[in-house]
């Protein structure tokens, strides 16, 4: 639950989503036209009226409540349709009704012991097929067809001594097994996506999807910024270190000088400035807020500033 109910054409292809709900049975009239989908035996009774258009689209017409079903039937002319309760399936509330197709009901008879009850049969093309019939002007209401019943909200268990306060109902949910809201009468192929289970919670919008993935990115790119910035000041330790080691040989060395001290020049320059980054923070934040491996790269300055003079001297 809740029963899925699908129109095929004679080629099997889908032509019409009837969604879903508490049916169990679906009987199209003699003719063709109008369909019943109705929901007994253990079901609550829901009964649906259906009139089929050309273009295959199930056009509901009413919605009324057939309780204790056993038996139903349309009749040979296509526009009544007969509920039966019978023994010995049933030996309480035996009985029949007799609904015209669009929900009005026309008869009822109540009976003790009711063992059967069905049309006398008809041969085919007595009764030719007839749409719906125009309604007369100032009917009342109880010959107007019955609006379709609205999707029952759940409204979760309430302790003994809670009901009959607030309309005995708890707040709650609107999850339920015999409709489903997300479950609508369209064409297939008409809503893009996956079906949902019951209850489900629809998906996000396509802007809502964009919005989602926009700030993703932004997100990623921050932390992607983030973690270089980290890792040059943490790095800067290492070549500051290599850099004050080399000063002695880059003084000393024609080789390496004539080797090539443009990129040397620039590499000393770029740990210059991780150095004056370091020095930065320490002014903002305090020396306590710096480990010693940052405060033994800021003592390394004087002597990075040396080999970049003897380099470009």
């Amino acid at each position: 639950m809740p029963a899925k109910v699908l129109l095929f054409d004679a080629k099997c292809k889908p032509v019409y989503d009837m969604g879903s709900g508490p049916y169990g049975m679906a009987a199209w009239n003699p003719q063709g036209r109008f369909l019943a989908l109705g929901g007994f035996g253990n079901l609550s009774g829901d009964l649906m009226f259906l009139d089929k258009k050309a273009d295959s689209k199930c056009k509901p017409i009413a919605n009324v409540k057939a309780r204790d079903t056993v038996s139903a039937q349309w009749s040979p002319c296509g526009r009544y349709f007969l509920t039966a309760t019978t023994s010995p399936r049933l030996r309480v509330d035996n009985g029949l009704k007799v609904f015209k197709y669009d929900g009005t009901l026309v008869q009822e008879m109540k009976m003790d012991v009711l063992l059967d009850a069905r049309w006398i049969p008809a041969p085919a093309g007595v009764f030719p097929d007839r749409p719906q019939s125009p309604r007369k002007e100032g009917a009342s209401a109880a010959q107007k067809p019955s609006s379709l019943a609205p999707v029952p909200q759940a409204s979760g268990y309430v302790p003994p001594h809670l009901r009959g306060a607030s309309g005995g109902q708890a707040p709650g949910g609107t999850f339920s097994l015999a409709f489903d809201s997300n479950d609508k009468m369209r064409r297939p192929g008409a809503q893009k996506g996956s079906a949902l289970p019951p209850g489900a919670a629809p998906p996000d919008s396509k802007t809502a999807s964009k919005n989602a993935k926009r700030r993703a990115n932004r997100k990623k790119t921050l932390d992607s910024d983030n973690g270089s910035t980290q890792g040059d000041q943490d790095g800067s330790a290492a070549s500051v270190d290599a850099a004050a080691t080399g000063v002695a040989d880059l003084a000393v060395s024609d080789a390496a000088v004539s080797s090539d001290p443009s990129k040397k020049i620039k590499n000393l320059k770029k740990k210059l400035a991780q150095i004056q980054q370091l020095k930065d923070k320490r002014d903002a934040e305090g020396a306590s807020s710096m480990d010693p491996d940052q405060l033994k790269k800021i003592a390394t300055e004087d002597e990075v500033r040396k080999a970049i003079l003897v380099l470009e001297g």
